[in-house]
């Protein structure tokens, strides 16, 4: 029910234990983050084994206090929007360090946070579109690709086809399984992706008239 000012990236603690617990956290996923490589993670010294722990067991091995244990869960929330225990620590680790390390990524000041497009990303994707024309189709689900020696034919739900060399899917990789490929796609593919859960999430921004924090000395 109050609220607690502070001025940093992370929250302070009163509790020396927990704030030695903080820092050895961001330490530790630095330091190990160091180790992978940031164009083949699964080369790293220790990548088989961290890619079968989960950042809960990362977490649990690694912090002693409630308070980073909290906090850590916490960052793993916002950051790939999951619960620790559905993603991998190789995985993870390897994320944050291509955001440039657990500080980096949480701070608004030459940080992940720090800036926005004016009038949203997703401008980008909408200029594109512009330039390309009526070669974008939109509410087109794609329901069966079919792969021969020669070309790739795709069909949509009301039966359209189109045909090309090679296609290039970016959907989810779960909705990857409503579409039926000719011929199959890898069986331990399939069971691959139907292991793999996805962060569910909803993101609110707020806006307010006028950044009241800063004048009470709150630098965010």
């Amino acid at each position: 029910g109050k609220s607690y000012p502070f001025k940093g990236t992370f929250p302070p603690t009163w509790n020396p234990l927990a704030y030695l617990d903080y820092n050895n956290l961001w330490r530790t996923m630095d330091e190990m983050g160091k180790e992978i490589p940031s164009e083949a993670p699964w080369k790293a010294p220790h990548a088989e084994e961290w890619d079968k722990m989960t950042m809960q067991d990362f977490i649990d091995k690694t912090c002693w206090t409630n308070a980073a244990k909290s906090f850590a869960t916490l960052f793993v929330n916002v950051d790939v929007t999951s619960e620790p225990h559905e993603v991998s620590a190789l995985w993870f680790l390897w994320y944050v360090k291509q955001c440039g390390g657990t500080t980096r990524i949480f701070s608004t000041t030459n940080g992940g946070q720090e800036r926005k497009f004016v009038g949203g990303s997703g401008q980008i994707s909408e200029k594109i579109m512009e330039r390309l024309g009526g070669r974008v189709k939109l509410r087109k689900p794609v329901v069966r690709i079919s792969q021969s020696c020669e070309s790739v034919v795709v069909e949509t739900l009301d039966h359209e086809l189109y045909e090309g060399k090679y296609v290039i899917s970016a959907i989810p990789p779960a909705l990857g399984l409503k579409i039926h490929f000719n011929p199959p796609l890898p069986p331990l593919r399939n069971q691959l992706i139907n292991r793999v859960p996805m962060g569910s999430v909803i993101k609110c921004i707020v806006y307010y008239k006028e950044t009241f924090w800063r004048k009470k000395g709150i630098a965010f």
